[in-house]
C-alpha cells in the first residue's frame, strides 16, 4: 500500500539541503558584490589620479619665465622640492572671484582630516596685485595619497629640487618636470602608481649645456 506525504526525516534532509544551497548562493553573491565594490574603488581611484595629474599638467603647460627682484609683481620664482612646487602661470582660473591673466599656483601634499592619510592639494592666488595678501583655500585634487614625488630635469640629470633664483643662468626653468603619484584606494588594495612627464615650453638650457 502506498503512503502519502513525507516522513520527518525526509523533511529534515530537504530542509538541510535547502539551507546548504542558500548558503552557497549567499556566499557567491557576497563574493561577487565584494569583488564589484573592489573594482569600483580601483576604477574610481584611477579616474581620480588621471584627473589630478591632468590638472597639474595643464598648470605646468601655462608656466611663465620666472623673475626675481623688485618690480616683478605679476611673476616670480619657480621653486620646488620633491613634494611641493610653487610657480607663476598665465591664463584664467575657473571659478575664481577675482580674475587676472596671471596666477600663482602652489601644489603639494597635506594630511587629510581625521588622520586619513595624505591629500594632493592645489591652491591658486589670482589677485596678485592685492594690497593685503590673502591665503587661498586649498583644493583637494586626490585623496588616499601614499606618496607624491616631483623631479626636475636640467638637461642632464633629474634633480629633487629647483630654485630659479639660484640657477645659472638666472631665472631658468627646468626643461621638464616629472610627476609621480601613488594612491592606495582602500586597505588591502594594491597601490596604484601613475607618472607624467611635462616639458616646459619656456625653459632654457642650463649654463654649460649644448642643447639644440
Amino acid at each position: 500500500m502506498s503512503r502519502g506525504g513525507f516522513t520527518l526525516f525526509e523533511l529534515l534532509v530537504a530542509l538541510a539541503m535547502s539551507v546548504l544551497i542558500a548558503g552557497v548562493l549567499g556566499a557567491s553573491l557576497y563574493t561577487a558584490f565584494h569583488a564589484q565594490a573592489r573594482v569600483d574603488r580601483v576604477v574610481n581611484a584611477n579616474v581620480g589620479i588621471d584627473a589630478a595629474l591632468d590638472s597639474l599638467c595643464a598648470d605646468l603647460g601655462d608656466v611663465v619665465p620666472p623673475h626675481s627682484g623688485t618690480g616683478n609683481t605679476l611673476a616670480g620664482p619657480f621653486q620646488g622640492n620633491n613634494q611641493s612646487l610653487s610657480f607663476y602661470a598665465c591664463g584664467l582660473e575657473p571659478g575664481a572671484v577675482v580674475q587676472g591673466n596671471m596666477r600663482l599656483i602652489q601644489i603639494g601634499v597635506a594630511p587629510a582630516p581625521g588622520g586619513g592619510g595624505l591629500q594632493l592639494v592645489r591652491q591658486v592666488t589670482t589677485n596678485l596685485l592685492a594690497t593685503v595678501a590673502a591665503t587661498p583655500t586649498p583644493a583637494v585634487l586626490c585623496n588616499h595619497v601614499t606618496s607624491f614625488r616631483i623631479s626636475y630635469f636640467d638637461g642632464t640629470n633629474w634633480d629633487e629640487s629647483w630654485d630659479s633664483m639660484q640657477t645659472q643662468p638666472a631665472n631658468a626653468l627646468p626643461l621638464a618636470v616629472r610627476l609621480t603619484l601613488v594612491v592606495t584606494p582602500a586597505p588591502g588594495v594594491p597601490p596604484i602608481e601613475e607618472q607624467r612627464l611635462v616639458p616646459l615650453a619656456c625653459a632654457q638650457p642650463m649654463q654649460g649645456l649644448n642643447l639644440p
